[in-house]
């Protein structure tokens, strides 16, 4: 169906939809985005894991079969996610259309970078990296440092830098608790803070939010962890 489609929902319900109905395990649990599944399915060890996924993935075969969805094995992804500190290994197969699907240490999903540790530290690199990269291309096609009002960059910081800092903040807020995440996005608040401020380079991260006229990126990420907890 076309994307954007105004009966786009109702064909989701009537085809997509039953997906979700299928009888899973109690160690599975089903969660559906559009066109996105994902299957979160517990086991005691890697193999116990691994068993289940592919009894669950039988049932998603047989269920594509009947309602002549396909679905790509080459797009599919498996993130074993485990803290254990034994040996026990860490490969998993798992078979969709009785082919392999690719396990990686990583996965984005629904622009949050998921990682094996449940750490989030990759989330906050990739973030961080993309933000950088959105104000270097403001500077070079609006000439934010001279060609624009400190309004307008404030209206430009506050309307398309922080929001998407701060998206899904309440996930992965722990991972701000190590120094060198901290950094990450102090980084790039300064990038953007310095042609606001239009001061020195050398101007310390505290002292170009005071003359900017923004609050430190660490306590807004807070802040959006909090008022979503409330």
């Amino acid at each position: 169906m076309p994307q954007g489609s105004c009966c786009g929902p109702g064909l989701w319900n009537i085809q997509y939809n039953t997906i979700l109905n299928l009888i899973f395990t109690k160690r599975t649990t089903a969660v559906a985005f559009a066109d996105d599944l994902l299957l979160i399915i517990r086991g005691e060890s890697v193999r116990e894991a691994e068993n289940f996924a592919n009894i669950e993935m039988s049932k998603i075969n047989a269920w594509s079969k009947s309602n002549k969805q396909g679905f790509n094995e080459a797009k599919s992804k498996i993130l074993l996610i485990s803290r254990r500190k034994t040996k026990e290994a860490k490969e998993i197969k798992i078979y969709l259309n009785d082919k392999p699907i690719k396990q990686d240490s990583t996965t984005n999903y629904l622009g949050i970078v998921i990682d094996d540790k449940f750490k989030f530290s990759p989330n906050i690199s990739h973030s961080a990296d993309k933000r950088a990269k959105l104000i270097f291309s403001l500077s070079t096609s609006a000439k934010i440092h001279w060609g624009l009002k400190h309004e307008d960059l404030i209206t430009i910081y506050k309307g398309a830098i922080l929001p998407l800092l701060l998206y899904g903040a309440p996930v992965w807020i722990d991972a701000l608790m190590y120094e060198c995440n901290r950094r990450k996005y102090i980084r790039v608040q300064r990038i953007i803070n310095i042609p606001i401020a239009k001061t020195y380079r050398t101007t310390s991260s505290e002292a170009l939010c005071n003359l900017a006229g923004t609050t430190q990126i660490i306590i807004k990420t807070e802040e959006a962890a909090k008022r979503y907890d409330v």
